[in-house]
């Protein structure tokens, strides 16, 4: 999956990447030791993969703390914070035919910056009905619902939507990071933000 370059909120307008995302440098990340220690696995012990996640957090460059900051207290009205650059495992495991499959791995660094990210904006949640309660979830083409309205879909567009609407506890965010993106590297990611539509809108 990749993030679209630009997001079109009105006919013939376009919003610059530049003003959504933020390319942080990956030589102050390794400087940091914040990918030290990666071996932790957030499926052996979630709360504490949470906890030191959000420590090590704090080791970051001060641009990811700005941009976290600036997002988390409405400062971006774009709805949406991209990262850049960011380091991940040295090696990634086969895409799993089943989403509810937890391939092998000897690091989760990916984890980690979605566990970073997740915590210093607020508190991780899960849904029962989401993935049986897996806080961090593939996101994977399945074969038998390529044309089903589904994350696990890959022929269609999965148009706007809310995620997990009808919960009585909604989230605040959903993060996403790819890990691989598609073979004809056609995959976008599209976007709305409703300040923006708002402020299109006659009075």
């Amino acid at each position: 999956m990749e993030a679209m370059e630009a997001i079109k909120i009105k006919e013939n307008t376009l919003i610059p990447e530049s003003e959504f995302s933020i390319s942080l440098d990956r030589k102050k990340i390794i400087e940091s030791e914040f990918i030290d220690k990666i071996n932790l696995s957030p499926h052996k012990n979630l709360q504490f993969f949470l906890k030191k996640s959000y420590i090590d957090s704090k080791k970051l460059p001060q641009e990811f703390h700005e941009a976290i900051y600036k997002f988390k207290n409405n400062e971006n009205r774009k709805g949406i914070l991209l990262f850049k650059n960011l380091p991940l495992d040295s090696y990634i495991p086969f895409t799993p035919k089943d989403p509810l499959n937890i391939p092998e791995k000897s690091s989760f660094l990916s984890e980690k910056w979605i566990a970073a990210v997740a915590e210093n904006l607020g508190h991780a949640i899960s849904y029962k009905q989401e993935k049986n309660g897996q806080l961090i979830q593939n996101l994977i083409p399945v074969k038998e619902n390529e044309d089903k309205l589904s994350s696990e879909s890959s022929k269609i567009i999965l148009d706007f939507h809310t995620e997990v609407a009808f919960h009585p506890q909604k989230t605040d965010y959903v993060i996403l990071l790819c890990l691989r993106q598609d073979h004809n590297k056609e995959a976008e990611t599209f976007i709305s933000s409703a300040k923006e539509i708002r402020s299109q809108l006659s009075k």
